[in-house]
């Protein structure tokens, strides 16, 4: 009986080993969103916008700025990203007038999925990739 006891409770401990590793695994394998993002949206008459996210993430937490195309940068005020999701609040002067954006969504991949709120404005959906490192040509 005593035998029996002690392999069960190895089992029970080995499994639950197990367990952990592949808990701590699947952490690591979470990817890394430091770094800069193109993020392109469409608005209500089809023109396309493009903003450069550049993200520094630190734990669950993303700081950087989002630029758009044709403006100065927005500092990131609350970012965050937990599990797949991903939210991030920036504000900043675009020439003579203060802006703000709001970007939610979740990553697939190598891309996130996002909705884009600037200002006061409708939602709008949009996709982010990731830029590739190194100098522009």
């Amino acid at each position: 009986m005593l035998r029996r006891s002690l392999v069960w409770s190895a089992t029970v401990l080995a499994l639950s080993l197990v367990g952990i590793v592949s808990v701590g695994a699947q952490e690591a394998m979470r990817p890394d969103l430091t770094g800069k993002w193109q993020l392109r949206a469409h608005d209500a008459k089809g023109k396309e916008e493009i903003f450069t996210l550049d993200l520094t993430e630190s734990g669950s937490s993303l700081v950087g700025t989002v630029t758009p195309q044709t403006g100065g940068a927005m500092t990131i005020s609350h970012g965050y990203y937990v599990g797949a999701a991903v939210k991030v609040a920036a504000s900043g002067r675009q020439r003579l007038f203060s802006s703000s954006i709001e970007i939610s969504g979740h990553l697939e991949g190598n891309k996130m999925i996002l909705n884009v709120k600037r200002g006061s404005g409708e939602t709008k959906p949009a996709v982010a990739e990731r830029m590739p490192a190194g100098p522009l040509r």
